[in-house]
């Protein structure tokens, strides 16, 4: 957003949640701001001359949040790299630890390497929905609460029955050996390192 242009309290919340909501829906990160940077000067002048944030986004914002949504197209390629990213660098979190405690030796069934990929994605689905719903002004306390409270048990049941499938369920184990296993060392520590330096700009 323009730091220059001084808006309320009201409208510079109304452009972060219109912003997260826009995000999780897929939006092109360009669009997004250029939506953001348009609104932001409609409210400014709509401010300076008296007029309340209702008269840009109407008595609804959670429908003027759906129709300019509504409007842009869904960036579902570059939201598909970001969304692999995420669980790459999840997997490498987890991967981690296990090098710690197993040394050069990984080893995994191809049952834990499918849960753990799931896991992953669900938790950014969730994540997703989440922040989606409680960008919408409007949603109360209790929704919200009951919207987490849903998902998390949710997905702990899921993530349980994973856990409990690998435990008890012989699969085909994939032995990576002492140069395997520095290798997928190697690889994740590039990529945390790479994934850090491109946050970071």
């Amino acid at each position: 957003m323009n730091s220059e242009l001084e808006l309320s309290r009201k409208s510079k919340r109304f452009l972060e949640d219109l912003r997260v909501y826009l995000i999780t829906s897929r939006k092109s990160l360009d669009d997004v701001n250029e939506i953001i940077n348009g609104l932001e000067n409609h409210l400014y002048e709509a401010e300076r001359n008296g007029k309340p944030i209702e008269r840009i986004v109407g008595r609804s914002p959670g429908e003027y949040m759906e129709m300019v949504s509504g409007e842009l197209t869904t960036d579902n390629k570059n939201w598909f790299k970001y969304i692999c990213l995420i669980i790459f660098g999840s997997l490498s979190f987890m991967i981690f630890p296990d090098i710690i405690i197993m040394g050069l030796n990984l080893s995994y069934t191809i049952l834990e390497i499918v849960s753990r990929i799931v896991i992953s994605v669900m938790f950014i689905l969730f994540a997703f929905v989440y922040i989606k719903y409680t960008a919408i002004p409007g949603h109360s306390v209790t929704g919200r609460v009951i919207l987490l409270l849903g998902m998390t048990l949710l997905f702990s049941a899921i993530s349980f029955i994973m856990i409990y499938l690998n435990g008890n369920i012989d699969s085909p184990i994939i032995h990576f050996g002492t140069v395997g296993t520095m290798i997928v060392a190697v690889v994740m520590i590039i990529f945390l390192i790479g994934l850090v330096v491109w946050a970071a700009k």
